[in-house]
């Protein structure tokens, strides 16, 4: 009995231990919440509709990605690949909020492409207007591009420093 008592013990213990070396994986905390959803499980394919919210963490910041309309595919374990999110987006990282038409989400790249007539990204002052954004989350490189006159407006406040008046 003591000795069952000791391997059982043991095998607790190198369970517990080998959950505390294994890293997280950013893909098992991704909330989506909709008036409506549908999941096809042959398909491994969700849609989402109205209101719909998906909400993930990239390098210990929360992004938030909210549109009328998701699609989302999965794969064979059960982890989300990639989303199309359309109509009214808008994605908000950090201090960052950038709104589109449609947006297609990548998890294993941790990027982004957003496209629209009206594409805008913008981070407290600053603001870039385009049709199509790029985002790379894992850089934090965004990139905007325009199809037609104007191609990409921009408003850009520099930061202040050392605001001190000449001698």
């Amino acid at each position: 009995m003591q000795v069952v008592k000791k391997i059982l013990i043991i095998a607790l213990l190198t369970t517990i231990a080998a959950g505390l070396n294994t890293p997280k994986n950013p893909l098992d905390n991704i909330h989506i919440n909709a008036e409506s959803m549908q999941y096809d499980p042959l398909k491994k394919h969700a849609n989402a509709h109205g209101n719909v919210k998906l909400t993930y963490i990239v390098n210990s910041v929360p992004v938030t990605l909210t549109a009328d309309d998701l699609q989302a595919q999965f794969d064979d374990a059960g982890k989300l690949i990639n989303v199309i999110a359309e109509n009214n987006v808008e994605i908000i990282y950090a201090e960052t909020h950038l709104y589109a038409q449609s947006c297609t989400y990548d998890f294993n790249k941790q990027q982004s492409e957003c496209a629209g007539p009206n594409v805008k990204l913008i981070k407290g002052k600053n603001e870039l207007r385009g049709t199509k954004a790029t985002i790379d989350f894992n850089t934090q490189v965004f990139t905007m591009h325009g199809n037609e006159e104007p191609q990409i407006s921009s408003i850009i406040y520099p930061k202040k420093e050392n605001c001190h008046k000449n001698p």
